[in-house]
């Protein structure tokens, strides 16, 4: 049994490995310097990149910067439409920063989702081994998470498959680890970097 649960957390880590090997190439992108009709044309021109995702990183920043620790994958479709409509309600759409957009949305659905303090790194990738669709999103979700944190408004796409390596290994040698604290070990290193 103890067998299969690291073998399946291997694949997992496996699988969300070559998923950000994907973005090796990119550029960083800086989200603090991103309008409101900037992000919206970005999420429309680049056909890999999916909204959902744009958002989960936008969502895990916000959470980050307020230390909100929760995460609810299904309300980031809400999450969009309520960022859309308050850029649009703006006077300056192409002004309004979209990080200062994502503040403003009000997150209080999100308490209905997972608190990620409170899961283990085992618990975490048995939960994300056999969801396609929560797989980035996580990961996705906890850089931004990382970001608010920290206070570093880039996305470095470049960077998610040395992150997903450095939070596999330590919850390897960490199984019992909170997921967070998992995270912030690996992550917030290279941020200071």
């Amino acid at each position: 049994m103890k067998r299969f649960k690291w073998l399946t957390i291997i694949s997992v880590c496996s699988c969300l490995l070559l998923i950000s090997l994907g973005y090796a190439e990119e550029p960083k992108i800086d989200m603090g310097m991103m309008s409101c009709a900037d992000f919206f044309n970005v999420i429309a021109e680049v056909p890999e990149l999916e909204p959902v995702e744009a958002v989960a990183w936008l969502d895990g920043y916000v959470a980050g910067a307020t230390g909100d620790t929760t995460i609810n994958p299904a309300y980031f479709k809400q999450f969009t439409l309520d960022l859309i409509a308050y850029c649009m309600n703006q006077p300056q759409p192409k002004v309004t920063k979209i990080l200062t957009a994502a503040k403003k949305v009000d997150r209080k659905e999100t308490q209905a989702g997972v608190d990620v303090r409170k899961i283990t790194c085992v618990e975490f990738f048995e939960r994300v081994a056999n969801n396609d669709f929560l797989r980035p999103l996580a990961i996705l979700w906890l850089d931004g998470y990382l970001s608010g944190v920290s206070g570093d408004k880039t996305v470095a796409p470049q960077f998610f498959d040395a992150f997903v390596l450095r939070l596999m290994l330590e919850c390897q040698d960490n199984p019992r680890a909170s997921i967070l604290d998992a995270a912030k070990k690996v992550g917030l290193e290279r941020k200071k970097k």
